[in-house]
């Protein structure tokens, strides 16, 4: 689903690199042979099929790709949303007054069927939560507070098949890989080069503005990601009751893997 995703923006070779740096980055590998998280694994492949869905307005495509990270990992789902909600928003203020509406309607539908779609699951867990375990999940030893990345861990951390713990030493790798931070930062140089080049990306052929436009959303939403696993984002989780249910700040990795 990434190569397909990616092959819309910057062609077949594109599609083929950016697929391979999805499926070999570290944390990719830790989900499924350190933790054995299978849920959080399948919903890992769906949150590209998902922004396909939005970028071509392909109300099937969108719908079930967001019903698949829904019904694979709720918590992922949680993740996913709010950053999908302001691509949507930016993705309005970006095109042409005529299309404006056609986006908005497009992605209201593909939200509201992905959730009509995974309804059998979702509400049943939000209406019947006081009734399960779920809520001896938050606090304990996967209380967020001790739980925080280092930032030296995020370049290089030792492979192992421990688990997490409080402070900078864990029992398992917490990269994000340094392949993909090198291009991370690579593409932050090519864009202000071609801000530089092109003063506004406005004046541009539709397609090459929305290129660069979707390179800062996703350089944006890195960053993001990494901030929400340091130790510094703190207030930011005792602010919202909710965030509580990750348990884990590194959750925040699945993201950075897929903008990166």
């Amino acid at each position: 689903f990434m190569y397909f995703l990616a092959r819309k923006f910057f062609g077949e070779l594109g599609g083929v690199v950016s697929g391979m740096f999805y499926v070999y980055v570290p944390y990719h590998a830790l989900d499924i042979y350190v933790r054995g998280d299978v849920a959080e694994f399948w919903a890992y492949a769906f949150i590209p099929l998902m922004a396909l869905g939005f970028y071509k307005r392909s109300i099937l495509t969108g719908s079930i790709g967001f019903a698949g990270i829904i019904l694979s990992h709720n918590l992922t789902s949680l993740m996913v949303t709010p950053f999908l909600l302001i691509a949507i928003l930016l993705n309005c203020y970006i095109v042409p007054k005529g299309k404006k509406l056609s986006i908005l309607y497009h992605s209201s539908l593909i939200l509201f069927l992905g959730l009509a779609v995974s309804a059998f699951y979702w509400i049943p867990a939000l209406l019947e939560m006081r009734y399960t375990n779920v809520l001896s999940q938050i606090g304990g030893g996967a209380d967020f507070r001790d739980h925080f990345v280092c930032l030296q861990q995020l370049w290089s951390s030792p492979w192992g098949f421990g688990g997490s713990a409080k402070g900078c030493i864990d029992g398992m790798s917490l990269m994000i890989g340094k392949l993909h931070i090198f291009s991370v930062f690579s593409s932050i140089l090519i864009l202000i080069y071609l801000k530089f080049k092109h003063k506004n990306f406005n004046d541009l052929p539709r397609r090459k503005a929305g290129i660069y436009y979707l390179s800062i959303f996703a350089i944006l939403g890195f960053f993001i990601s990494i901030f929400l696993m340091l130790e510094a984002s703190r207030f930011i989780w005792q602010t919202i009751p909710l965030m509580a249910f990750f348990q884990y700040p590194w959750r925040f990795l699945l993201l950075a893997s897929f903008f990166s």
